[in-house]
């Protein structure tokens, strides 16, 4: 090939090596493109992509397919798990990324901030988290009082509004470490304060009233024996109640134990810190409301379980997350 023709003078350099040089026109137009940016660079924007927040839940919380409790649950999120905030809450929901998959979740049990989460920092109530000690007193109603700080442990009692307890500095989960009536346990921080302490009321002892005229019993011989406060029952008969309920209103035994093992781990008196959810089937007040035994204390299992076995025999089972 002739290197030094027309075609070979303007398409290519010779080297001594035998490598070949490419014109240096493309150079040209990669300066003429740099220029051209430099100039208009301030009618262009590169979107910034929104960061997702590194948060977690607070309590058992449902991953929705939209914002609102009128869409279906995919699945319940544990306490505690790691989530991913990934935009501005939505009718009181935030859109979140949790594994593989997005949905939302209630903003009432997420707790923002990048956390792993020991404190729940996004709580509201006006108790220092940094081992704060002294008196403090339960605030919106009935309060679990628990063996470990988180819902799954055991209620040692149910604590009523307004009583009051001592911190013991102890914090972990949400939870803090609290004395009630010379008890050690944990209860959920959000229903604590230890500002506005209610008035001590006096103390009264009840009057009773004196009987109208003495009663013809005959007198017995021997004092009567003052009964036992009545005892939890047995996991055995809470089982058999809940069989009951299930024969009573043709639905199937199993299932119906499982989801009350799954709501309330076959606790009657179990009561959820945040929706107030109350009994062996957990049921809301407004729900309990709208069963036949309304009327019926919520806490008595009997009730209970034949409330729900009600709701199923009408066609409204989908109301419980666990099933």
């Amino acid at each position: 090939m002739n290197l030094t023709s027309e075609t070979g003078q303007r398409g290519m350099d010779a080297r001594p090596n035998g490598m070949i040089a490419s014109d240096r026109r493309p150079y040209r137009l990669v300066t003429y493109l740099t220029l051209f940016a430099l100039l208009f660079a301030g009618f262009f924007a590169i979107p910034t992509a929104v960061g997702a927040s590194s948060d977690h839940t607070t309590d058992y919380v449902n991953f929705r397919i939209g914002p609102g409790t009128d869409y279906d649950a995919m699945t319940v999120i544990p306490t505690g798990t790691e989530i991913e905030v990934i935009g501005e809450p939505v009718n009181g929901f935030y859109p979140v990324r949790y594994g593989d998959a997005t949905g939302y979740v209630s903003t009432d049990y997420v707790s923002v901030g990048g956390g792993s989460g020991s404190d729940d920092s996004g709580s509201g109530s006006d108790i220092s988290y940094d081992g704060a000690t002294g008196p403090a007193w339960v605030i919106d109603g009935a309060l679990n009082l628990r063996s470990g700080p988180g819902t799954s442990n055991p209620v040692i009692t149910v604590m009523p509004g307004d009583a009051q307890v001592e911190l013991t500095g102890e914090v972990s989960n949400g939870f803090l470490g609290v004395v009630y009536n010379g008890t050690s346990g944990w209860a959920f921080a959000d229903y604590l304060s230890q500002n506005g302490a209610p008035a001590p009321e006096p103390t009264q002892v009840p009057e009773t009233p004196a009987p109208t005229e003495v009663p013809e019993t005959p007198v017995p011989t021997e004092v009567p024996v003052t009964p036992e406060p009545t005892e939890e029952p047995a996991g055995d008969d809470i089982v058999s109640i809940i069989y009951a309920a299930a024969d009573r209103y043709g639905q199937p035994r199993e299932d119906m134990l499982r989801v009350a093992t799954c709501e309330s781990n076959l606790d009657p008196y179990e009561v959820h810190p945040v929706s107030q959810a109350s009994g062996l089937f957990q049921f809301l007040p407004s729900t309990w409301a709208t069963t036949p035994y309304a009327d019926q204390d919520i806490f008595d299992p009997v009730a209970n379980a034949n409330a729900a076995g009600w709701m199923w025999s009408v066609g409204r089972r989908n109301e419980w997350v666990c099933q």
